[in-house]
């Protein structure tokens, strides 16, 4: 029988420049991309059209979205989160993938 291997999770605080602070609990291999959606909302920032980079020790900043900050963590430390204009397009796309068009928003139902 194969071994069902566990997903770990680790909790840590997240604060911004301007003091806000969460505490907020992510699989530890989960990369920077996979985190983005969560800590934007945490901290009423308007996600996909803002990114998130984290500083962790207070050296090592983590923003290319497929590092795994949470690997360099312990349980509870204290992370410092960056907030940007997003430049990662594939958040913006999976946002709105599957919304209509413009024009296909424009035409009338039942219209040709």
């Amino acid at each position: 029988m194969a071994e069902v291997q566990k997903t770990e999770y680790v909790s840590a605080r997240f604060h911004t420049l301007s003091g806000q602070e969460r505490t907020l609990i992510f699989p530890r291999d989960a990369t920077l991309s996979q985190m983005q959606r969560e800590l934007c909302w945490a901290f009423s920032k308007y996600y996909p059209c803002v990114e998130v980079g984290l500083l962790v020790n207070e050296k090592t900043l983590f923003q290319d979205m497929i590092d795994c900050p949470l690997l360099h963590v312990t349980e509870g430390m204290a992370i410092e989160a960056i907030f940007t204009q997003q430049t990662d397009i594939s958040h913006l796309d999976k946002c709105f993938r599957g919304q209509p068009s413009f024009e296909e928003d424009m035409r009338e139902p039942g219209g040709q």
